[in-house]
């Protein structure tokens, strides 16, 4: 579980625990800010459910809501890396074909003058290094996007 996790859960288990007595009051949603009318109005339905329904089921909501939370996360990081592996290989591919054109649209006497281990290392090398660069921007992209 994440901080943010931890922080969303504890005034939910005050409230179960009876620690916290605040009373909310459902806002209208055109009220305030949209994080802090959608916050009140979360611990509005949750103090509903346990005065009307005790705070065993209010527990088990809880409970229901963080496994239901966890698999959305795992599905969609799954998904994620499923489409950046598919966007990084086909990027890699399309350089490697431009570099395999480039290579036998040259001269044959570059190839006298460079040894074609050097050749073959350099496009080697200049690939995987686009490759890394190409992953951590997707990674920052799509797993860290504000």
């Amino acid at each position: 579980m994440t901080l943010f996790s931890f922080a969303f859960i504890v005034p939910i288990l005050q409230m179960l625990f009876q620690i916290d007595t605040t009373h909310y009051q459902y806002m209208d949603w055109s009220a305030e800010s949209f994080k802090d009318v959608a916050i009140n109005n979360f611990y509005y339905y949750t103090q509903q459910v346990i005065e009307q329904h005790g705070a065993s089921v209010a527990l088990a909501c809880l409970a229901a809501l963080l496994v239901v939370m966890t698999l959305v996360k795992v599905g969609v990081t799954y998904l994620s890396s499923y489409f950046i592996i598919q966007m990084r290989n086909g990027i890699v591919r399309d350089i490697r074909n431009q570099m395999y054109d480039k290579i036998t649209s040259l001269p044959i006497g570059f190839f006298t003058s460079e040894r074609k281990g050097d050749v073959m290392a350099r496009i080697s090398g200049d690939v995987t290094e686009i490759e890394v660069s190409v992953m951590a921007s997707l990674d920052m992209l799509f797993k860290n996007p504000v």
